[in-house]
């Protein structure tokens, strides 16, 4: 593919994906229109007929109606492509077009060149990502895809016969992933692989031909082959010479599938390709897949290496001084004195003078011990002895080397919930389990019934490859609902019974528990502790509540566990540390087991407190959008605190629990979280009683009644904050009395007595002034405002809401900046002042959609839908009240009098 990115990009190998100056298609109302784009890009730049068109896209229906549904998916498409939708021409009244020169790209045309081309190998096995329109099944698609298929198979047999047997073997190896009963490719491969002197990969191979070939014909393979296969085992056994000079090469021969991971790949071999990268190392946690990448990886850059691809596993050396001797013996070099075995070595590695790949697999456990210098010395003295020579290791932990690139290997690729099953198999993490499902029972299928059912489970696992091979070899004796329900105790069901996997990847715990004891006792109490957020934790977080006081320590150990691969660092603005999920219930176990799981919820719930008190004073500052950024990132951790409150409902958790709940109020509001503010208002009175003991839970009954009345339940409301008001009337509280009398102030305008409902407002004013309380007061200034406006005393209306808006300007409080604008938008629409209306409610709307306000939002787009009916544009004014009436039905909201009649205006009955 070109350099630059096209202004149109094509891919049709595999699961669909049509980016547009570099950003995915919209979706698309339905399939057809994808159908479509792939019908005219596979023809392009021939013109075709539009009923031929329609004959192939809705053969089942009449001509006239195929047209009829042509022009519908057109019209989508175009829509879709936006700038690009020119490339979609009608050269006549009767035919289409799509236009790929001048910036278009398509993945199959691209691979139709480089199949031609004598060295196009590596290009076309980069964009043969899988069969054509994957997921779709119309006649015409299948033979598309079985014609491409076949011209790639030949393709990959014509370069094979031409390379040396080290190239040969993994194209060979791609063919018999494609068409596993191709036997020619299998006789090509098993000669390939005895002419390097790989015995055990001749012999997997053809095990593995034989056992496809049993389960998919119930027949064995042909006559040729078998005698092939022992001829060449004979003469491997009696190390009869190859006529072509073997390389070195100890890689492991995967009898799995490999999904995925086609960036990494190609990201890692631009960096093999270059000799200046030296070493690599690929790091993640246990299960990551780094072992399977590095193997894939060896095989796919043997050309690179002419002097061999070595691997030497590590996983079960305990001493970093045992790295040596297993190295002469990888090597075949003689022993001799233990004085000048690293000279030998790297005699051994530098004999071809050709470059050369040396795999170190799995150093995390040596890099861990005491004597990791000298582990980290060997290497060094091999590649500075060694100039042809590369190191790719893989571990949990960097070896921290000068010029070393670490490549962390990433999850594997999620879909989102409700991805199209056409959609699902592109996806590594969803073709992974449906292999390893298909391995384990051959009839099971990815299907509509089941679809979200996996997805789920993948997003669950997190896309961890080792997470989701285990809980597709659950399906041995579970179905799959059933697998679902089991995660929540993931580490007891995620366990692999097969004799050939390693100790340390039998279980997830088993993965955890290698790299938990790798760590200090310090840093081992400072991990489990992490247990206790949700959604991550910031620096400062970490070191109170996991008690290491000192900031520089806490980095250094955040750092440490990131370098171990036992959390992420994900960057933001203040940067955030997270725990995988099965991470963190590994965590947990740990953290109960040492009696230490309360402690640490307890500092966690305090700290969480402290920082909504202060966010809930920041609100109302200029730097609201910060405070707004702070407790969205922490709002799991919010929930987290409130849940561990609740659960253990001591005096002073419960006093906690108000009192988190009361700081959080004014974020619930600004992010229009009324349904979780009203639930946890519930919980905290049940806790704590209904009666107002203390100022705490007097707060909470008034809080109480203003959510009442967000969900239309009147007179439970004024009984709340009746309550709430005859406390604080005996307590002399000024700020609180005034909060109440508002609120009464509210539903006594609502039940129809402007007159008292002014009354208390007056009352109310006075109080706040008297406290000097400039937020308060601007907020009875919009009441007075409202009162005004719904008496027909305009002018009066606006000098309250002009008042109110210079003091919200003051305060700096954008939020409710937007709420006085929208006041005097309603009052200038009243005064027929449609322009003036408009420049209030747009500036109200986007302050609005700048701060998440979904309440208002929805209140500025009720009135600005008016002002289209005013005008006359009826499907703008339609098009603005469905998505406020979207935004109510989201935040569980009913329509308030005015905003019903703007929707009895726009749809009449």
């Amino acid at each position: 593919m070109q350099e630059t990115s096209p202004a149109l990009a094509i891919r049709l190998l595999g699961a669909a994906e049509i980016r547009v100056q570099g950003t995915p298609l919209p979706r698309l109302r339905s399939r057809q229109g994808l159908r479509l784009l792939a019908l005219l890009a596979l023809r392009s730049p021939r013109e075709l007929e539009r009923r031929f068109i329609a004959g192939m896209l809705w053969p089942e229906t009449t001509e006239e109606n195929g047209l009829a549904l042509l022009r519908r998916a057109l019209t989508d498409l175009r829509r879709a492509l936006g700038t690009e939708a020119e490339r979609l021409c009608s050269p006549s009244r009767h035919t289409l077009q799509l236009v790929l020169d001048q910036g278009g790209w398509l993945d199959t045309q691209a691979l139709a060149a480089s199949l031609k081309q004598p060295d196009g190998a590596p290009e076309a096995l980069a964009l043969y990502r899988g069969p054509l329109l994957e997921g779709f099944h119309d006649d015409w698609i299948l033979g598309e895809r079985e014609h491409l298929q076949l011209l790639f198979l030949e393709a990959l047999e014509r370069w094979a016969a031409q390379a040396a047997p080290a190239e040969a073997a993994p194209l060979l190896r791609r063919v018999l992933l494609l068409d596993p009963l191709r036997e020619p490719s299998l006789r090509a491969l098993l000669e390939a692989l005895a002419a390097q002197g790989d015995t055990a990969g001749l012999t997997a191979a053809f095990r593995q031909f034989r056992k496809n070939l049993r389960r998919a014909l119930d027949s064995e393979p042909d006559d040729t082959t078998t005698r092939l296969y022992r001829r060449l085992l004979r003469a491997s056994a009696q190390h009869v010479p190859s006529t072509t000079p073997a390389r070195p090469n100890s890689l492991p021969q995967p009898l799995t599938l490999f999904f995925g991971r086609e960036g990494e790949a190609g990201r890692l071999r631009s960096l093999l390709e270059q000799p200046q990268h030296r070493l690599i190392t690929l790091t993640g946690p246990g299960g990551a897949g780094k072992t399977r990448l590095a193997t894939e990886l060896g095989h796919a850059v043997t050309a690179l290496f002419p002097g061999g691809v070595l691997f030497l596993a590590l996983a079960e050396l305990t001493e970093p001084e045992q790295v040596l001797p297993s190295l002469t013996q990888l090597l075949g070099v003689v022993q001799g004195p233990e004085s000048g075995a690293l000279e030998r070595v790297r005699t051994a590695l530098s004999r071809s003078g050709q470059r050369t790949l040396l795999v170190l697999d799995n150093l995390e456990q040596l890099l861990a011990h005491p004597a990791a210098p000298q582990l980290r010395q060997l290497v060094g003295q091999l590649l500075r002895g060694c100039e042809q020579l590369t190191c790719l290791t893989t571990s949990r932990i960097a070896l921290r080397l000068s010029g070393e690139r670490e490549f962390p290997v990433p999850p594997l690729s999620l879909p989102a919930p409700n991805t199209p099953l056409e959609r699902l198999s592109g996806y590594a993490s969803i073709a992974l389990f449906r292999d390893r499902a298909q391995s384990l029972r051959p009839e099971w299928e990815l299907t509509p019934e089941n679809a979200d059912q996996v997805t789920t489970l993948c997003q669950r696992l997190e896309g961890s490859p080792l997470a989701i091979e285990l809980a597709a070899g659950a399906l041995r004796v579970l179905p799959l609902p059933q697998i679902l329900q089991r995660l929540e105790n993931r580490l007891e069901l995620l366990a692999d019974r097969r004799h050939d996997i390693p100790e340390r990847h039998r279980s997830l715990r088993a993965v955890l528990d290698w790299s938990y004891r790798l760590l200090s006792p310090e840093l081992q109490r400072f991990f489990i502790r992490l247990a206790v957020f949700r959604g991550g934790c910031s620096l400062v977080a970490a070191s109170v509540v996991c008690e290491i006081p000192d900031i520089t320590d806490a980095l250094e150990a955040l750092s440490t566990l990131e370098e171990h691969s036992l959390i992420q660092f994900e960057a933001s603005d203040e940067g955030r540390y997270v725990l995988l999920e099965v991470v963190r219930e590994f965590a947990t176990e740990r953290l109960t087991e040492q009696g230490w799981l309360e402690e640490a919820q307890s500092r966690h719930a305090a700290h969480f407190s402290q920082l909504a008190e202060e966010a809930s004073r920041g609100l109302l500052t200029p730097e609201q959008a910060h405070w707004h950024a702070v407790m969205d990132s922490d709002d799991e951790n919010i929930r987290a605190a409130l849940d561990n409150l609740a659960a253990t409902p001591t005096e002073p958790n419960t006093e906690r629990f108000l009192q988190l709940s009361a700081s959080l109020s004014r974020f619930w509001e600004r992010r229009s979280y009324f349904r979780e503010a009203y639930q946890r208002c519930q919980q905290g009175l049940a806790l704590h009683g209904s009666r107002p003991h203390t100022e705490l839970s007097a707060r909470a009954l008034l809080r109480m009644g203003v959510h009442c009345w967000r969900f239309n339940e009147l007179t439970p409301s004024r009984r709340y904050t009746e309550q709430a008001l005859t406390y604080f009337r005996a307590t002399g509280n000024l700020t609180a009395q005034g909060d109440a009398l508002q609120h009464l102030g509210i539903l006594t305008n609502e039940e129809g007595n402007p007159t008292e409902a002014q009354r208390l407002f007056e009352e109310g004013l006075a109080l706040m002034r008297r406290a000097g309380d400039r937020n308060r007061i601007a907020s009875l200034l919009g009441n007075l405002g409202w009162i005004a406006a719904g008496t027909g005393q305009l002018d009066e209306a606006v000098q309250f809401y002009e008042e109110q808006l210079t003091l919200r300007r003051e305060l700096g409080d954008l939020g409710r900046i937007a709420r006085s604008l929208g006041h005097l938008g309603s009052v200038a629409l009243k005064a027929g002042q449609l322009e003036k209306a408009e420049r209030y409610y747009e500036e109200s709307l986007a302050l609005n959609r700048q701060f998440k306000n979904e309440f208002a939002l929805a209140s500025d787009l009720y009135a600005l839908a008016e002002l289209a009916y005013e005008r006359g544009a009826l499907d703008q004014a339609r098009a603005l009240c469905t998505e406020a009436l979207a935004i109510h039905e989201r935040l569980g909201v009913v329509c308030d009098p005015e905003e019903n009649q703007v929707l009895k205006r726009v749809f009449p009955a």
